[in-house]
């Protein structure tokens, strides 16, 4: 624990120190450049939830470059179907002894099958089973019968790749998702400091007239359900009212609060990122 309560403020300067000794030796940043302060803590709360979340060391900088979040782009892959009936037809008079079917594309198996009689086989297809190749999907099949006698056979499921550029070529429609979770706010608080602002204005700048924006605020488990909901609505406030003067076809808000935890609540970082907001743009790809 971090009692006794006299020691407090001697043990939050020693994390402090510890910190800034780690950065001065390992990191090799001057310590003209580090200064070292606690906050004041004279205020305790006789929650666990937040007695946990005091044990720790803030870092804090006036360069923005330092903490600026990082941005990571994904490729997001989809199917038109979530599964494929495969139908095994076997003849064999001296009845079936057993029979195997494999699927695999460019090479690498994506599932097996066995079984002995001829029932319909529901094959889950993922569109992370498949490449960036327009390889055919290839269903091996054996089997064999009560005499001995077996066979092999292999037929050619084609896929088809369609991405963006294609379907811009066919004038089909597509979008682009831009999910950001990136604005952080302190316990019990729905305004935005001046870091969150400047990645608002980072965000302001992926909204196009033609997106629609969608703000989804949430809250960690502290505090009643009803509490929370108001606090997300509040959180969603803030960030509309910041971009409120961006075009954009449309922008709604949803406060979920407490009712979805998005990480683990039983931590105190889980806690920590649980107050945030999400914020998704959707942008018709232009043909």
């Amino acid at each position: 624990t971090d009692e006794p309560v006299d020691n407090i403020d001697e043990l939050a300067r020693d994390r402090a120190n510890a910190v800034q000794t780690y950065f001065a030796e390992v990191w090799g940043i001057d310590d003209n450049r580090m200064r070292v302060r606690t906050a004041d803590i004279s205020r305790r709360s006789a929650m666990e939830d937040l007695v946990e979340e005091n044990r720790k060391v803030q870092i804090t900088t006036g360069d923005y470059e330092i903490l600026k979040p990082v941005l990571i782009k994904q490729d997001s892959r989809s199917v038109e179907f979530d599964a494929i009936e495969l139908q095994p037809i076997i003849t064999a008079e001296a009845g079936i002894k057993s029979w195997e079917l494999d699927i695999a594309h460019n090479g690498r198996k994506l599932a097996t099958y066995q079984g002995t009689s001829t029932n319909p086989i529901m094959w889950s297809v993922h569109a992370d089973d498949f490449d960036r190749q327009e390889e055919p999907v290839e269903v091996t099949m054996y089997a064999a019968d009560n005499y001995g006698q077996d066979t092999t056979i292999q037929k050619n499921i084609p896929v088809s790749l369609l991405t963006i550029d294609l379907k811009r070529m066919n004038k089909q429609a597509d979008r682009i998702i831009d999910k950001y979770s990136l604005i952080l706010f302190d316990f019990d608080a729905s305004s935005l400091d001046s870091k969150n602002q400047r990645i608002l204005d980072e965000v302001r700048a992926h909204i196009k007239p033609e997106s629609t924006v969608r703000v989804i605020g949430y809250a960690d488990r502290t505090g009643s359900q009803e509490h929370n909901k108001q606090l997300a609505e509040q959180r969603c406030e803030q960030v509309m009212r910041y971009l409120r003067n961006t075009p954009a076809a449309s922008m709604e808000a949803i406060a979920v609060g407490s009712d979805t935890l998005l990480y683990n609540n039983e931590l105190p970082e889980g806690r920590n990122y649980s107050r945030t907001v999400q914020i998704i743009i959707e942008t018709p790809v232009q043909n």
